[in-house]
């Protein structure tokens, strides 16, 4: 019998993934449950499990494809030598689709030498991306290692960062941005975060929660020329990972208290630094937050996601000089840059966001 894998929809707004890896190769048994293959998606890397158990008899599409979501990516068989229909694999393909099939089942029957073979397995080297110098093209130790020193020289682009490139092009192109500055004394935050232990980011979060509360329009999105506006207080945030930008959520921010807010930005930290994050993490956002402080950046404008109206970034909190009733003192102070979508938002409803923003936690007002 032969059982159809497609590509799932892992996410309301899905429409295609790309296939980062094969967790099994072809003729080899799979049960039902087990890990079957890595997709990116526009939101993460996620693994999928089988829903079969049987031979992966046919990999339809590549690692490296780009395949849309429902598509039958590979067939799955109770037999190991199970025959396939040329018919059906033409159905599933499409015209010329099958001698694709034929040609890649070609390509992974590679020459190579033992040694090349085991040198490959232990550097995760795909042995059909390299050009051989042996006899008759066959692929020795010395290719092998050739190759992985060029690669070592090479930047990575991930499809993380490929993903996120879209994203900002697509966001900069349709979103005609503004952007606000403002300075805010982060000394009662200083206090609150040594007494209790938290980050700046935690008390950041929970003031972005109550100002967007009081602020609907910068929980609203412009779709199709009507405003949509979002009830829930979701916020993504920013982390920076090896493989690229995630931007996961913490969802009812203005409900949570700042040690909820830092117990929960902790597990997604992880998560994203594992490459672990799901669809529930990443999705509904309503607004996003940027720090670059941690990484000595005092100051930055940050692009608009896609789907939201605005972001924030803030940057270094340090100390500097400040006037107050005339005289001069010394303040842990936090440059903040608000970037504002034209259509749905004006220069006064930013500047009225941003002073609640700094009222909030110059005051400290419900950030306890």
């Amino acid at each position: 019998m032969i059982k159809e894998v497609f590509m799932p929809a892992l996410g309301q707004t899905m429409e295609e993934g790309v296939i980062n890896r094969w967790f099994k190769k072809e003729g080899e048994w799979v049960s039902k449950g087990e890990l079957l293959l890595e997709v990116a998606t526009d939101k993460a890397n996620l693994e999928v499990e089988s829903f079969y158990e049987g031979y992966l008899r046919k990999i339809l599409y590549p690692e490296g494809a780009r395949v849309p979501v429902t598509t039958v990516i590979a067939l799955i068989t109770d037999t190991p030598d199970e025959e396939i229909p040329a018919e059906y694999l033409e159905k599933l393909k499409g015209k010329g689709k099958e001698e694709d099939v034929k040609k890649r089942e070609k390509e992974g029957r590679v020459k190579a030498s033992p040694l090349a073979k085991k040198l490959a397995r232990e550097k995760g080297v795909d042995l059909s991306q390299i050009k051989g110098t042996g006899p008759e093209g066959r692929i020795t130790a010395e290719d092998v290692l050739n190759y992985i020193s060029l690669k070592e020289g090479e930047i990575s682009f991930t499809e993380v960062k490929k993903i996120t490139a879209r994203k900002m092009e697509e966001s900069k192109r349709s979103i005609p941005h503004f952007y606000l500055q403002i300075e805010i004394d982060m000394g009662k935050v200083a206090e609150l975060k040594e007494s209790k232990d938290l980050t700046y980011t935690t008390y950041i979060l929970k003031a972005l929660g109550l100002t967007l509360r009081k602020h609907p329009w910068f929980r609203s999105v412009y779709v199709n020329g009507e405003v949509i506006t979002k009830e829930e207080v979701n916020i993504n945030v920013a982390i920076d990972t090896p493989q690229g930008l995630y931007a996961p959520l913490i969802r009812k921010v203005d409900e949570k208290s700042v040690e909820e807010i830092q117990g929960e930005l902790k597990i997604l930290k992880e998560k994203a630094l594992k490459n672990k994050l799901s669809p529930v993490d990443l999705e509904n956002g309503v607004f996003t937050l940027s720090n670059l402080g941690m990484l000595g950046v005092e100051c930055f404008s940050a692009i608009i996601p896609p789907g939201q109206s605005g972001i924030i970034a803030v940057g270094k909190v340090k100390e500097g000089l400040k006037v107050e009733k005339g005289a001069i003192l010394i303040r842990p102070l936090m440059k903040v840059v608000l970037s504002c979508d034209h259509r749905i938002i004006d220069g006064g409803e930013g500047a009225r966001f941003l002073n609640t923003f700094k009222t909030i936690l110059e005051s400290g007002e419900g950030l306890e």
